[in-house]
């Protein structure tokens, strides 16, 4: 199993607009040694996600007009959305405590109502 969904613009509403709960985009540029590391600490917690939120990916390059829209200058950058709307925004490579932190202290911030919780998903700790 695929730790992102990919995101483009033909999907992107069905995935994340429309979604109930959390999602964290990863914003990356494929060229981007910063994206790719980012990306690398992001599958490596997926496991411990997965049951929190939804993780995707959107292509800089390839969506210019969708990351913008979401103010996304540069790539890395992450942005989470709760029940459809961007809440926060993150840019730049963190290493990889300070990810884990830092997405410990979103996840703990904007955990979802009971209304927009989805029914199987479990509620979990700290990420690992």
């Amino acid at each position: 199993m695929k730790p992102f969904v990919e995101l483009d613009a033909a999907n992107f509403d069905r995935e994340i607009i429309e979604a109930h709960g959390l999602s964290l985009v990863c914003f990356y540029a494929a060229r981007s040694a910063a994206s790719r590391n980012l990306q690398k600490e992001l599958s490596a917690l997926a496991p411990a996600l997965s049951a929190r939120l939804k993780l995707a990916r959107l292509n800089v390059r390839k969506e210019q007009r969708l990351a913008a829209s979401y103010h996304v200058r540069s790539a890395p950058a992450l942005v989470l959305f709760r029940s459809g709307k961007a809440v926060e925004t993150v840019s730049g490579n963190l290493p990889a405590d300070a990810l884990r932190a830092k997405l410990d202290f979103l996840l703990e911030q904007y955990a979802p109502t009971d209304q927009e919780r989805v029914p199987s998903a479990p509620r979990g700790g700290a990420v690992p």
